[in-house]
């Protein structure tokens, strides 16, 4: 009986682990081309890993993509946020430093949103959000405010960007996605929207293999006033898609 069950069983495994296609499973289908035409393959090629990289990290299954001529087509199995993956798939190069609230800070705030703005009538931001406390419920001192699936961004997106929650959030609030690749969910952090250093205030790499930037000359009296005034504090480094 025992050797009969070992084909069965591997059988069985084969077929499940197929892969799966955006033709048979259903998915999306993203094409982009390349703005410059005068790019070189090696220059495409790069930008293809980058994007598929990124794609790996967030997609739950094997994502595909192909480079044709001028063009990109990524096909993503299964995933049907189209808004979030081309937000996060193909972000230019920024880097920002921002000051990052705790999440004590805005703790009060969320409970007032999740009381107050509803999606598809009865959703609201806690039954998305899985929220970053300890275990007395109490929020965690610490900037990520809380953590949600990646098919659950888009809807706590639209509860942060409608106009009653605007109504009861500091002005200068702006909300970031990171992606955490340990348990494959987004955690959601709040930063002041006015950068302390952007892109324009930094010296530009001088080749790939040495990525350095610096701070131009003329902002190095902002940066001191602002480290020294915030001492304790959180700070953000967003680059491109990362926290």
């Amino acid at each position: 009986m025992r050797n009969l069950l070992i084909p069965i069983l591997t059988l069985i495994c084969v077929i499940g682990c197929e892969n799966k296609t955006v033709e048979k499973d259903g998915g999306l289908i993203i094409d982009f081309r390349f703005v410059d035409e005068s790019l070189s393959d090696e220059q495409k090629n790069k930008a293809l890993e980058i994007v598929k990289v990124r794609a790996t990290n967030l997609s739950k299954t094997t994502p595909s993509i192909s480079l044709m001529g001028n063009s990109m087509q990524l096909k993503l199995p299964t995933e049907y946020d189209s808004v979030l993956y081309k937000k996060m798939l193909f972000l230019k190069g920024e880097f920002e430093i921002n000051k990052t609230y705790a999440f004590p800070d805005l703790f009060e705030y969320l409970t007032k949103i999740n009381d107050a703005v509803y999606i598809h009538d009865s959703t609201n931001l806690f039954s998305l959000l899985t929220l970053n406390v300890n275990d007395d419920s109490f929020p965690i001192d610490e900037p990520i405010l809380g953590f949600a699936l990646t098919s659950d961004t888009s809807s706590v997106n639209k509860i942060l960007s409608s106009q009653k929650t605007k109504e009861l959030l500091p002005q200068d609030i702006d909300f970031r996605w990171d992606l955490l690749e340990s348990i494959q969910n987004f955690a959601l952090y709040a930063v002041k929207a006015e950068p302390v250093v952007s892109k324009n205030m930094l010296n530009e790499p001088n080749s790939i293999e040495n990525p350095v930037v610096k701070l131009e000359k003329e902002y190095f009296e902002k940066w001191k006033i602002f480290t020294s005034q915030n001492v304790g504090s959180y700070t953000s480094i967003n680059r491109q898609s990362s926290i």
